[in-house]
């Protein structure tokens, strides 16, 4: 394996790394309410807090993961060299960053509108990305006879590295939606924010003055 085969290698993993990672936040944010259940059922309070940060480590870490590779790998030369489903898996990443910022910008755990948009626009990140992932760039190869028909072509035309010319206005747009979004976040972060709610949702009331 030469320099550019370890290069690609190392790349389309880390692609298929931040799409598992999205589909996981997903599952994560979705599955809050189990987390809070869980949380009341445990006896020391000591296991209760471990939980509960464990789950909102693991639950916003794979987000920032999945973000932050999804931005790193929306790069026109990456895009020439290995398979990304366009424009289904960078779309997923514009939204899983602007999930992010409604995050970042709610008022806390009480904000539930805020929770609301954010777990909607992860479900159609994951849905992108699944799309994306198992359609597209793991569609079936030259041994299944069906590869040869239509649709299984049409996709196979949406990978990155066989369609250069997507590839370029999908990262346009893309690149372009997440520099709107960062300018929106600053904006809109330089108004003033109150926390109402403790992040621990087994602690009534809101949170003592720090």
């Amino acid at each position: 394996m030469n320099g550019k085969d370890l290069e690609v290698w190392t790349l389309q993993t880390l692609c298929d790394a931040g799409i598992l990672m999205s589909v996981t936040t997903f599952v994560l944010h979705s599955g809050r309410g189990y987390f809070e259940r869980t949380v009341r059922q445990l006896q020391a309070k000591m296991a209760e807090e471990m939980w509960w940060v464990t789950y909102l480590l693991v639950r916003d870490a794979s987000l920032f993961g999945a973000v932050l590779i999804g931005f790193m790998l929306l790069n026109p030369d990456i895009m020439a060299d290995i398979k990304i489903g366009v424009p289904f898996v960078p779309v997923a990443t514009v939204l899983m960053a602007w999930a992010g910022l409604v995050k970042l910008t709610s008022r806390g755990p009480g904000d539930s509108a805020a929770q609301s948009r954010a777990s909607t626009l992860l479900a159609a990140a994951a849905a992108l990305n699944t799309i994306g992932f198992t359609l597209v760039m793991e569609g079936p190869g030259e041994e299944y006879a069906h590869a040869k028909c239509a649709i299984w072509r049409a996709m196979e035309s949406l990978k990155s590295n066989h369609n250069p010319e997507l590839a370029i206005w999908t990262f346009y747009v893309c690149f372009a939606a997440l520099v709107a979004l960062v300018i929106a976040f600053v904006l809109k972060s330089r108004r003033p924010q109150s926390a109402e709610d403790s992040p621990l949702p087994y602690r009534r009331g809101p949170l003592p003055p720090a």
